[in-house]
């Protein structure tokens, strides 16, 4: 059985450390649908 990624995603040693933009992605479907979100602090 394959493992799928659900809620929060843990960047850990990926994580850019003092990073002031982020961008959130969410493919919904086949990739039909894409919302995009960028925040910054």
């Amino acid at each position: 059985m394959e493992h799928c990624a659900s809620g929060v995603y843990q960047a850990g040693a990926n994580q850019i450390s003092k990073a002031k933009t982020a961008l959130i992605q969410n493919l919904g479907g086949l990739a039909s649908t894409a919302v995009s979100h960028i925040l910054q602090i």
